[in-house]
């Protein structure tokens, strides 16, 4: 039939006249070709560099350096220095050790007649040599009365006694027993002071 309005079009036609298919819209979203790409640079390596050359220590180099490290005091050690540095620097000897000056007084005579040696323990080396002329008498009385290896090796030394026979170290007196551990002396000052048995030449 040519009716396209009568019932029976369909039948023919198979669809009805009036429906229109269509297809679906392809969506317009970005697939992964159009992705867009991202460049990473390799960077380029550093130009004009200075190459750092290391210079190996002379074997006198080496020793002075370990001097300084025995020299500076390790607060919490025994004697301010580690005694593990002893066997690590065993090679270049125990630089501490070495300057200490033990009395050469005979005994322990009731009256004696010789000079202050500061030098007679390990610590009290460290405040001669280094403390005191580097950091000044502040630092060396503070370092006496905190460190309680140094006040046990005062005895009954007081620490203000003890920082003047440091200052005085090198010079004469005659020196009374107190005790066997301690005497006494005048200082230049007139001032009675006492001193260890072991700081005494």
């Amino acid at each position: 039939m040519k009716n396209p309005k009568s019932r029976h079009a369909w039948k023919k036609t198979g669809t009805p006249s009036s429906s229109t298919t269509t297809s679906p819209t392809t969506g317009t979203g970005t697939t992964g070709s159009d992705k867009p790409k991202v460049s990473i640079e390799t960077p380029e390596k550093p130009k004009n560099v200075p190459t750092i050359r290391v210079k190996a220590l002379s074997s006198a180099q080496e020793k002075s350096a370990v001097e300084l490290i025995f020299k500076s005091f390790w607060y919490g050690w025994k004697n301010g220095v580690p005694e593990i540095f002893n066997e690590i620097f065993a090679k270049y000897g125990s630089f501490l050790s070495g300057r200490v000056q033990p009395s050469k007084m005979v005994g322990t005579p009731q009256k004696h007649y010789s000079s202050i040696n500061s030098k007679g323990k390990k610590a009290f080396v460290l405040l001669q040599e280094v403390i005191l002329p580097m950091e000044g008498e502040s630092k060396a009385f503070k370092m006496i009365k905190t460190s309680p290896n140094i006040l046990d090796q005062l005895g009954d030394v007081s620490p203000t006694d003890a920082i003047e026979f440091v200052k005085n170290h090198g010079k004469a007196y005659e020196f009374t027993k107190k005790n066997e551990e301690t005497y006494t002396y005048e200082d230049d000052r007139g001032v009675k002071r006492e001193i260890p048995t072991w700081a005494i030449a």
